[in-house]
C-alpha cells in the first residue's frame, strides 16, 4: 500500500506543476541564439538598405576589384578555395597579390557592403569570381571562441557559424579603421 500512496503523492505534486507551466522557456544559450538571429536579420536589412546603393564601382584590375577605399581579391581562388577559419586568416595575411602584401580577412560589415540582393550569387556586379556559398569574415563575438561571422552569398545574409567548418575566403586590402579601433568598438559593445 505504501508504494501506491507514494505514486499518488508524487502524481499529485507533479501534475499541478505541469499544468501550471504552460509557457515555453529557453535556457540562456537558446535565448541568446534566438535574439542574435533576430538582430542579424534586422542588421542585414539595415546594412543593405543604407549602404548597398551607395557603393561606387570602379574598374576591375586583373585579379582585384576596387570599391571605395578597399581593394578586394577577385580571382578563381576566391570562388574555389575553402578552408577553416584559422587557415583563412593565415591565407589572407600571407597573400601577395598585385604587388601588395598587407591583405586581411574582411569584417562582417565590409563583406555585407558588397552584397547585392538583386543578383545571384548575391554580390555586386564588379565581381567575376564568386561562389554562392558562405564566406569567412574576421568578425567574431566575444562570448564564443568557437564561432565567427560569415556572409552567405546564396541569400545575402550574415550568420554565426562554428570555426571548424570549411568555407570560402575573399581577402581585402585597405582599411576604414585600424584593428585597435575595431577591437575597442567590439569590447565597448559588451560593457
Amino acid at each position: 500500500m505504501l508504494k501506491f500512496d507514494m505514486k499518488v503523492i508524487l502524481f499529485l505534486f507533479i501534475l499541478p506543476s505541469l499544468l501550471l507551466s504552460t509557457d515555453i522557456t529557453w535556457d540562456s544559450h537558446d535565448s541568446f541564439n534566438h535574439n542574435q538571429n533576430e538582430y542579424n536579420r534586422a542588421m542585414n536589412e539595415y546594412v543593405y538598405l543604407k549602404y548597398n546603393k551607395q557603393l561606387k564601382h570602379t574598374t576591375v584590375k586583373g585579379s582585384t576589384v576596387s570599391l571605395g577605399d578597399l581593394l578586394w581579391q577577385d580571382n578563381q581562388e576566391s570562388a574555389d578555395l575553402t578552408m577553416y577559419y584559422t587557415k583563412a586568416v593565415e591565407y589572407c595575411e600571407d597573400l601577395v597579390m598585385v604587388g601588395r602584401d598587407d591583405w586581411r580577412l574582411p569584417t562582417k560589415d565590409e563583406l555585407l557592403e558588397i552584397v547585392d540582393k538583386d543578383r545571384k550569387p548575391r554580390i555586386v556586379e564588379s565581381f567575376k569570381h564568386t561562389s554562392a556559398g558562405d564566406y569567412w569574415t574576421s568578425s567574431i563575438i566575444l562570448t564564443s571562441s568557437t564561432k565567427a561571422w560569415i556572409v552567405q552569398f546564396s541569400d545575402g545574409f550574415a550568420n554565426l557559424v562554428n570555426k571548424s567548418k570549411k568555407l570560402h575566403v575573399r581577402c581585402v586590402n585597405g582599411s576604414n579603421y585600424s584593428v585597435s579601433e575595431w577591437y575597442k568598438r567590439e569590447v565597448d559593445k559588451w560593457r
